[in-house]
């Protein structure tokens, strides 16, 4: 008598179980807090739920083929790999993280494209997909009641009137609720009967409740793709199509005006996702296109380099209207265009060719659910940039696996030698997730130490230099360093040149004034006025005012070198009322 039933230890469903975990707890995790700009910490925690799958399955599996979407991640491992050689990188040690998530991609291809029963598989990630979404729902109505819950189960909402779950991120709440939904659709396929794909769909009215609070505009677009897809690609009778998506459709009208209405009585400053649509707001997004676009004109081949994107941005801020500093452009094209140019387009092709080809009206369910659940992905990497986030790549990576029916068969000494080494490789990304959330929560509690007011100079110092250094963190390690140290000339060299690495991944007002107070005493007056300048025009000149009152006071002061710094600055405002700000106070 087997104790274990066989499917339970299957590794094709324990890996996509362990996916699906991996994605539920990377979007509901809490733990939103610096040094990293870029939210890490949810993703590393949810890569180690993905590499113990892969330690399970390639343990436990062969490797009998790879698929074409296996070499196209290959590809940009190796575009990413060679960087630092073709680009300058400040941290090229940084790019630790990024070649670990792309050697994890090529890793669940292969196991995707091995596995026997796509469509368990496939079923089974609907599910935690759907529940990731219903959740995220419930703790945006939690943050709306103000429920009093513990902080590792809820996040205080941090978007404003706007309400935005555990992600802290309004329209990756709105993308993650569209996922959920088109997953609902591909579920009421399932059922057998009018009756049973409708009540399956009914969720879909508490999504929509969570679409409202978020006042997204991508998230009804994204909504709108989720409804054509089914209703354009499923295979099913019209009669159970047509009331299926009118009764899906139904709810999530009626679940997103109580969401709106919600959102709007709460806070009269609220604007819905709908009325956003035609905000001004929409101006951001076409600046980082600018940006971009101005990028790739003067590096067409190469780009700017991975990740330098902000960098650029920083250096170019006077080309344009106005400076709006962000580390991705939010349009997928633009942003791999920009900073690894024409060679990073060309990566491309095999994503597109897989697209393209295994596409037809004639699809099965499964495929068409994929179809539709990728073009939600595109429509939003178009805005925003999930595609960057572990959490929400792999994802990707297993539903672009689904589709991609091109098969490289492999003798089997090679599918040992992949297996093996893969499995290596498994091991090292398990427990090296580990050790990176361990020692990020070090470097995190460090950060807010020297934040804390109540802690004296030498308490943060012995903070600082108790932290142990880790590879792939010395630009945090930079940042909590330039936090803390004084404005004087001691060690100014050296200072100075700690800044300029700072400058490069790193941006906000407070920077760039301190970054322009530390030139300014190294004698680099040039270089000091260009920063203040940039923090003048710094998120559409919203701090230029109170820049121009703590100038003139510390010019009046007699502070040394700034009088001749300022007036150059008083004189460039004038010339520059628009950007300034001028032109709004009069």
């Amino acid at each position: 008598m087997k104790i274990i039933n066989k499917q339970l230890v299957d590794p094709n469903i324990v890996l996509i179980v362990l996916i699906g975990i991996g994605y539920l707890v990377g979007v509901l995790n809490t733990f939103h807090r610096f040094p990293s700009a870029n939210d890490m910490y949810p993703d590393l925690v949810a890569m180690m739920f993905v590499a113990a799958g892969l330690v399970y399955w390639y343990a436990l599996s062969h490797v009998k083929h790879i698929s074409l979407s296996t070499i196209a991640w290959a590809i940009i491992f190796g575009l990413i790999a060679v960087q630092p050689y073709i680009n300058r990188i400040t941290y090229p040690s940084g790019l630790i993280f990024d070649l670990s998530v792309l050697l994890t991609c090529v890793a669940v291809s292969i196991c995707v494209a091995n596995a026997p029963n796509k469509a368990k598989l496939f079923q089974i990630l609907m599910w935690l997909m759907v529940s990731a979404g219903v959740l995220t729902a419930l703790t945006q109505i939690a943050q709306y009641l103000r429920l009093d819950l513990p902080m590792y189960l809820l996040y205080p909402n941090s978007a404003g009137a706007r309400i935005s779950a555990n992600i802290s991120q309004p329209n990756q709440a709105a993308f993650i609720l569209a996922l959920s939904t088109g997953g609902l659709l591909y579920l009421s396929s399932l059922c057998k009967g009018v009756f049973k794909s409708s009540l399956i769909v009914l969720p879909s009215f508490l999504l929509a409740i969570g679409l409202g609070l978020s006042a997204s505009r991508t998230g009804l677009i994204l909504m709108v793709i989720a409804i054509l897809g089914y209703f354009l690609l499923f295979k099913l009778p019209v009669k159970i199509k047509v009331i299926t998506a009118s009764a899906c459709t139904t709810l999530l009208l009626l679940g997103y005006g109580v969401g709106s209405y919600l959102l709007l009585y709460n806070n009269s400053a609220a604007v819905s996702g709908a009325a956003r649509i035609s905000n001004t707001a929409l101006d951001s997004r076409w600046i980082l296109q600018q940006q971009a676009w101005l990028f790739f004109q003067e590096n067409p081949l190469t780009g700017v380099g991975w990740g330098n994107l902000m960098k650029a941005s920083l250096d170019h801020a006077q080309q344009l209207s106005f400076f709006y500093a962000n580390g991705h452009s939010h349009f997928f094209i633009s942003n791999i265009a920009a900073e690894t140019g024409i060679i990073g387009l060309l990566t491309l092709s095999p994503f597109a060719y897989i697209l393209v080809k295994n596409f037809n009206f004639k699809l099965s369910n499964l495929d068409a659910a994929v179809y539709m659940l990728l073009a939600i992905f595109i429509a939003y990497s178009s805005s925003e940039f999930p595609l960057w986030l572990p959490r929400y790549l792999i994802i990707f990576v297993v539903l672009l696996s689904f589709i991609d029916h091109k098969k490289i068969e492999l003798s089997v000494k090679m599918g040992q030698l992949i297996k093996y080494s893969l499995l290596f490789l498994s091991i090292v990304l398990a427990l090296g997730s580990v050790f990176y959330q361990i020692n990020y929560r070090a470097y995190s509690k460090v950060f807010y130490a020297i934040a804390e007011p109540s802690f004296s100079y030498q308490e943060k110092e012995d903070r600082l230099l108790n932290l142990t250094p880790v590879i792939g963190f010395e630009q945090f390690y930079d940042i909590l360093f330039f936090h803390m140290m004084s404005e004087d000339i001691n060690n100014i060299e050296y200072k100075a040149q700690l800044t300029s690495k700072v400058l490069s991944n790193t941006l906000s007002y407070k920077v760039l004034v301190r970054s322009a107070d530390i030139y300014l005493l190294a004698d680099d007056k040039n270089r000091a006025l260009e920063l203040y300048k940039n923090a003048c025009i710094f998120n559409y000149a919203q701090y230029c005012e109170q820049l121009v009152t703590d100038l003139s006071d510390r010019a009046v002061k007699g502070e040394d070198g700034l009088q001749e710094v300022n007036l150059s600055f008083q004189k460039w405002r004038l010339e520059n009322p628009k950007k300034t700000g001028l032109d709004n106070n009069q």
